[in-house]
């Protein structure tokens, strides 16, 4: 059994990109939009909530990411 970082890297070269890259926009924006509400609501500082919606809406493509190779992985 492969790494999951492997299959992620090899799933990106085999499969179309525009599916990942769909995956990872819906993604993105739900982490977004996620970010735009939660956050202004825990810290008060634009430049935190900056960095931390960048990192929330980040983590999201992750997930995107890790959902498309799962998915990948169960179709074969």
């Amino acid at each position: 059994m492969t790494s999951l970082r492997t299959a992620i890297t090899g799933t990106w070269d085999e499969q179309g990109r525009w599916v990942m890259a769909l995956i990872c926009g819906v993604s993105a924006g739900i982490g977004g939009l996620t970010a735009n509400i939660v956050v202004p609501h825990v810290v008060e500082s634009t430049a935190i909530q900056a960095v931390l919606g960048g990192l929330i809406a980040g983590a999201a493509v992750l997930v995107g990411v890790t959902v498309f190779t799962l998915l990948h992985r169960m179709g074969r």
